[in-house]
């Protein structure tokens, strides 16, 4: 888990222990402007978007901890990104120093860590959420350049280097939800709704009863062995919210959420303090 506390911290969550599930890890690698993103390959833990000018990618395992490898062609923050294969497709987003959302797509190679500028989203987005499936990467709403939300999934082939419009859109505007895949399902949460897509239908079920139940939108959440983790977070720095600090981890069976069974959070521990949560990652300690 990657948390914003004033500076880049991260905190491991045994998954599958009855004690000593929460503990503090080595600390980010490097200034951390806003929001980066986070994705997973080869037991590994990449982010991107952070540094002075938001450009650079880091990458983090048990056996050698950070370790700096590559660098954006485009500086970004609020983007989201996905790997197949070995290489990473970073999608929009917003730049430090331009207002409004990117539609830029780019592809990083986990091998030779190097970046290329690869297509274009058809509309440009922000605090979008993606998740890829068969290939191609889905990018589910996000803000438009003029803070608008949008409804839209975006579907980029990066074989064609195209980007398509599903024709089933989002049942409403959203943003900043956190996304995931399970089998033939995209699973959407934020602290007000949840949605599920059925990648083979295309066809979307909005189920509020599984929201995240979360006061902020500052939430992490992972899928491991078939469970879905909500780590509760706090609100933004600065921000207005009356939220109140929140330090809760829950899951729920990702099968009751696609089946629509009986929705039954469980808890499975405490962090040792709120956190604005950036980011969340599984890994397997053994490498």
């Amino acid at each position: 888990m990657i948390a914003n506390d004033g500076r880049f911290s991260s905190h491991k969550i045994n998954l599958h222990s009855n004690s000593d599930k929460v503990s503090p890890m080595q600390h980010g690698p490097t200034t951390g402007k806003s929001f980066p993103d986070v994705a997973f390959y080869n037991n590994a833990m990449f982010i991107t978007g952070v540094g002075n000018v938001l450009d650079e990618i880091w990458r983090y395992n048990f056996t050698s901890g950070w370790k700096q490898c590559g660098s954006l062609v485009h500086g970004r923050r609020f983007h989201c990104s996905e790997f197949v294969g070995d290489t990473l497709y970073i999608c929009g987003g917003s730049s430090g120093k331009i207002p409004g959302a990117m539609n830029h797509v780019e592809a990083y190679n986990a091998v030779t860590e190097k970046s290329i500028a690869l297509g274009q989203l058809i509309t440009g987005s922000d605090w979008a959420s993606c998740v890829a499936y068969k290939g191609s990467i889905y990018v589910f709403g996000g803000f438009d350049k003029g803070c608008r939300p949008l409804n839209c999934v975006q579907v980029f082939d990066p074989v064609e280097k195209t980007c398509t419009l599903l024709s089933t859109p989002l049942p409403r505007p959203v943003a900043h939800m956190r996304a995931l895949s399970w089998n033939a399902y995209a699973i959407l949460l934020d602290s007000n709704t949840c949605f599920v897509f059925d990648f083979d239908s295309g066809t979307w079920e909005e189920r509020k009863e599984f929201k995240a139940d979360a006061e902020t939108a500052n939430f992490g959440m992972v899928h491991d062995n078939g469970r879905i983790f909500i780590i509760d977070g706090s609100p933004t720095s600065g921000s207005t919210s009356r939220c109140q600090s929140r330090d809760h981890i829950k899951y729920i069976k990702a099968s009751s959420i696609c089946n629509d069974a009986t929705p039954t959070w469980r808890p499975y521990g405490r962090l040792p303090k709120s956190f604005d949560i950036v980011a969340v990652f599984m890994m397997s300690l053994v490498t």
